[in-house]
């Protein structure tokens, strides 16, 4: 009778030790989401670059900057991460033609997806960095160029280069390439 209490009583520790080793593992697992959506609101768009494309989005951890997150473009242009752990972030948009933005202290604490707006600016509304002129169109590269862009060289609303891509814009102040 006593070896039966016993036995009865290391299953009730067992069960309770493992209640209380299992509970908090499960609290600390919760998971949220961030979908950002990135709208350009530059005057002046580039043909052969969207927002979207050449981009990149990053989540790193304040606490842990060893941990981080990339985001998945979806077909409306935003950008998804999923299965995040509830804490403190910092969110990373490169992009080449707007450059680096930095969204500071995104706090993820619940399941729902949490929504950011993101308004970028293309490098072309800062202008020429040698002559500081707004009179700046973008260079377009490839083999093959379409009538729209045709019109547009026409026009003097694009520059249009060889296949080897490099600088993105045209002064036309100064006449270099930025």
């Amino acid at each position: 009778m006593f070896t039966f209490f016993i036995l009865k009583m290391n299953r009730s520790i067992i069960k309770m030790t493992f209640i209380f080793l299992f509970i908090p593992f499960c609290s600390f697992a919760q998971k949220g989401s961030i979908k950002v959506i990135v709208k350009d609101t530059s005057a002046i768009k580039h043909p052969m670059f969207t927002t979207f494309n050449q981009s990149e989005l990053k989540l790193i951890s304040i606490s842990d900057s060893t941990k981080m997150w990339e985001g998945k473009i979806l077909k409306d242009g935003s950008f998804l991460l999923k299965n995040i752990p509830f804490g403190t972030y910092n969110l990373i948009f490169l992009n080449t033609l707007s450059g680096k933005k930095v969204l500071k202290g995104i706090e993820i604490t619940t399941k729902e997806t949490k929504q950011i707006q993101l308004a970028i600016v293309n490098r072309s509304a800062f202008g020429c960095h040698k002559c500081k002129s707004k009179d700046i169109v973008p260079i377009t590269y490839g083999f093959s160029i379409s009538e729209e862009e045709k019109k547009l060289g026409r026009e003097g609303k694009l520059i249009w280069r060889g296949c080897v891509i490099g600088l993105l814009w045209f002064c036309k102040n100064c006449k270099s390439d930025i």
